[in-house]
C-alpha cells in the first residue's frame, strides 16, 4: 500500500495487543476467525492467474525433487512455514483454553483436519499463482510490494487487489497468534495462568510476554532497509530444523496411556504419524545432506 514499515508495523501491534489484551477468549477467536477468511481470496487469485491446470494437477501428484542446495532449502522452508513448530504448540495451548473437555475431542480433531485441508488448498493456490505470473515472467521477488506489483500486469489488477488483502490478512493473522503461541508456552512454562479469559485490569504475566513479544517484533519489522523476505525465508527453514523435537514428543505425548487415557491416539493415527515424522526426517536430513555436499 506504500505505507512505511515504521508507520504500519506500530499501528499493527497496538491495534492486535488492544483486541488480545481486552478482549475474551471467544471474541478474540470470532476477530481471528474473521481475519483468516480473507486467506480465501488466495484461491480466487489462483483462479484468475489462470494456470495451466494440467500441470497443476501433474506438478501436484507427481514428485519432482530438486537437484540442487537452494531447490532443498525451499522445501524445507515451505515445510516449517506449514507445520511450524509454534502453530503446534499453539493449537495444544489454545484447546486447554478453549476448555475443551475429553467428550468434546472429536470435535477439535474435526477442527484440526478442516484447518489443515484448507491450509493445504492456500497454499497450492498461492503457489499456482505465483507460478503461473511471476515465475513464468522470470520475476524476482524482493518484498512483498514486489509479488503485488507483478501480478497486475500478468493477471489484471483485481488479482493484484486479492492478492494484498489476503496478504495483509495472512500478516495480521500471524501476527496475532505467534506471539500468543509464544505468550501461551512462556506462562504455562513459568506455572502462571495463561489464558484470554484472564483479568486485564491487572498485571498478568501471560499478557506482558504477549506484549513483549509484539513490541520486539515491531521493532524489528520496523527496521529501515531490513531484507523481510529472506529473514522469512530464513526463519521457516528454522523451522523446519526444529520441526522433528518437536512432532516426535507430541507424538509420543499423545500414544502415553497415562497422559491421554482414553483420549490417546488410536493405531491408524499413530501410524500416520510416523509416516510424517519420517517424511519430516528426510526433508531435513536432505537439506543436511545438500548443506554438507556445499562445503565438501
Amino acid at each position: 500500500m506504500g505505507i512505511p514499515s515504521f508507520v504500519s508495523g506500530p499501528i499493527a501491534g497496538v491495534l492486535i495487543s488492544l483486541v488480545v489484551v481486552l478482549g475474551s477468549f471467544h471474541r478474540v477467536e470470532a476477530i481471528l476467525l474473521l481475519v483468516s477468511s480473507t486467506l480465501a481470496l488466495y484461491i480466487v487469485d489462483g483462479i484468475l492467474a489462470a494456470p495451466d491446470w494440467s500441470l497443476v494437477w501433474r506438478g501436484s501428484l507427481i514428485p519432482n525433487l530438486p537437484i540442487d542446495q537452494r531447490g532443498w532449502i525451499a522445501i524445507a522452508a515451505t515445510l516449517g512455514t506449514t507445520l511450524a513448530p509454534w502453530g503446534l504448540a499453539f493449537i495444544q495451548s489454545y484447546a486447554v483454553d478453549k476448555k475443551i473437555t475429553p467428550d468434546k475431542l472429536r470435535w477439535e480433531r474435526v477442527d484440526v483436519v478442516i484447518g489443515s485441508v484448507l491450509t493445504g488448498v492456500i497454499g497450492l493456490a498461492i503457489a499456482v499463482a505465483c507460478a503461473a505470473t511471476l515465475n513464468r515472467a522470470g520475476v524476482r521477488i524482493e518484498d512483498a510490494r514486489d509479488v503485488a506489483a507483478a501480478l497486475q500486469p500478468l493477471a489484471g489488477s483485481f488479482a493484484t487487489v486479492l492478492f494484498g488483502a489476503g496478504l495483509l490478512g495472512a500478516s495480521l493473522l500471524a501476527a496475532a497468534i505467534v506471539p500468543l503461541a509464544t505468550a501461551y508456552s512462556i506462562a504455562e512454562g513459568a506455572g502462571v495462568p495463561a489464558s484470554l479469559d484472564l483479568d486485564s485490569h491487572h498485571f498478568q504475566w501471560f499478557y506482558a510476554a504477549f506484549v513483549g513479544l509484539t513490541v520486539a517484533a515491531v521493532s524489528v519489522v520496523s527496521l529501515p532497509g531490513l531484507p523481510l523476505i529472506p529473514l522469512i525465508y530464513a526463519s521457516q527453514v528454522v523451522n523446519a530444523v526444529l520441526l522433528p523435537l518437536h512432532v516426535i514428543a507430541l507424538q509420543l505425548l499423545a500414544q502415553d496411556l497415562a497422559v491421554c487415557g482414553d483420549a490417546r491416539s488410536g493405531r491408524w493415527t499413530v501410524i500416520a504419524g510416523w509416516i510424517g515424522i519420517a517424511l519430516i526426517l528426510a526433508c531435513v536430513g536432505a537439506l543436511a545432506w545438500s548443506w554438507v555436499g556445499s562445503l565438501v
